[in-house]
């Protein structure tokens, strides 16, 4: 699934604090998988967030959070939903967020797409 969200969309679907840790961070990408530990990747490093890995009940209510009604039915049906969006204020950016849910396991990962990158 492939859906292009307005600003104010974004902001729900997402949420500014997971985009501000990706965009403080300097980094390309924020992971979130159950049992492992939530980081941002930047262009050289892991950068962890949390001391603990995730559960996958935690990171399932993040999930549910995160996403809005139409694309947890989504979820529901199909195992995994992949949006793209771009927000306020991210000009020469764009994101994809990318959500699989199953009994057995579950992750969330929103990506970064510079397209003004300084070299």
């Amino acid at each position: 699934m492939n859906e292009h969200l307005s600003s104010a969309e974004s902001d729900t679907l997402v949420g500014p604090l997971l985009l501000r840790l990706i965009t403080s961070l300097d980094g390309e990408a924020l992971m979130l998988h159950a049992g492992t530990k939530p980081c941002v990747v930047t262009e050289s490093r892991f950068v962890e967030l949390a001391s603990e890995p995730l559960s996958i009940d935690h990171l399932k209510r993040i999930i549910t959070r995160v996403l809005p009604a139409s694309e947890q039915d989504a979820l529901a049906r199909h195992g995994s939903v992949r949006l793209e969006f771009a927000t306020n204020g991210s000009e020469g950016e764009r994101f994809t967020l990318i959500v699989t849910s199953r009994a057995d396991a579950a992750w969330l990962e929103i990506l970064r797409h510079r397209t003004d990158r300084a070299s």
